[in-house]
């Protein structure tokens, strides 16, 4: 049983290979879509997942979480339906918000935090979280630089390629309103396409050496099946057309009765001028038959 289980893993690998290389790029490397619900500040706990998102000019952007040291973080065009997006995985978009002391709070995901860089519009995702308010009236976030000047959140909206930045209250750049999600489900796709389905396999065969074969080689691993004659603890005796031997089981058996088809398989062994196939595995298959018959010796 043995081999005949390697041989079924083996094809199994196989057919996972031969399958991801028949794929299209795009289905093989399928990436996760998570559903996102609208919420509100009120409503998070510091155990949610949150994305953010600003409205600005009829377009919605998207914060990514990657991590960013130089440069902007990228705005990136996302299509709300109502009150629900799809989005990418929570790695890619999910940020935590915790709330502080006086209505504060820290706002990070699995790269760093989001930081103001001292008195410049830049925003940074690295290290710890710089501390956010939430001003309600504009629906923002807003933080202090170092010359305690308010920095709104914002999308630069009026750049060719739109990234997140924090400017002043009084910037033209600060436009647009912020819209929270809460992570409520996430799936990854079928990479299979269902217009070409894979063809059915077959399972593994498994190769049956009549008894007498097997005693004839008197060496190796062999896989036989046979009607139960004699159940003896661990000793199974089988027998077919071409003749009988016994299945040396690891422990003794509590479902097997006279009569019984096995497909049994071990390694073949001699007990004291007994053949046996020690080690043995078995499945019980349909077969030949036998109805066990109490009778009398002479």
């Amino acid at each position: 049983m043995k081999q005949r289980r390697t041989s079924r893993f083996l094809a199994i690998v196989l057919l996972v290979a031969m399958t991801l290389s028949l794929m299209p790029t795009s289905l093989a490397y399928a990436e996760e879509s998570s559903t996102w619900t609208q919420t509100t500040l009120d409503q998070i706990t510091a155990e949610d997942t949150v994305a953010i998102t600003m409205t600005a000019n009829g377009t919605t952007y998207a914060l990514p979480t990657a991590a960013v040291t130089n440069g902007a973080p990228v705005a990136e065009v996302v299509s709300p339906d109502g009150s629900t997006l799809t989005l990418g995985s929570a790695a890619d978009y999910g940020w935590t918000i915790t709330p502080g002391e006086g209505g504060t709070y820290t706002i990070a995901g699995p790269n760093g935090g989001i930081n103001l860089i001292n008195n410049n519009k830049g925003v940074r995702i690295n290290g710890a979280s710089a501390t956010w308010t939430y001003d309600a009236n504009v629906a923002r976030f807003q933080t202090a630089d170092t010359s305690g000047n308010q920095r709104y959140l914002s999308v630069a909206v009026q750049l060719d390629t739109p990234d997140w930045r924090c400017y002043k209250t009084d910037s033209s750049y600060s436009v647009g309103t912020t819209t929270l999600w809460k992570l409520t489900g996430s799936e990854t796709p079928d990479p299979t396409d269902p217009t070409d389905p894979p063809e059915p396999t077959e399972p593994p065969v498994v190769t049956i050496t009549p008894i007498g074969d097997v005693l004839a080689a008197a060496s190796g691993e062999f896989t036989v099946q046979g009607v139960v004659t004699m159940v003896d603890g661990k000793n199974v005796y089988v027998q077919d057309a071409t003749g009988g031997i016994c299945l040396y089981l690891p422990s003794a058996a509590t479902d097997i009765e006279l009569g019984d088809t096995l497909i049994g398989t071990g390694t073949y062994a001699n007990y004291k001028g007994l053949p046996e196939l020690s080690g043995a595995t078995y499945e019980k298959a349909e077969g030949m038959g036998l109805t066990a018959k109490t009778t009398t010796l002479g």
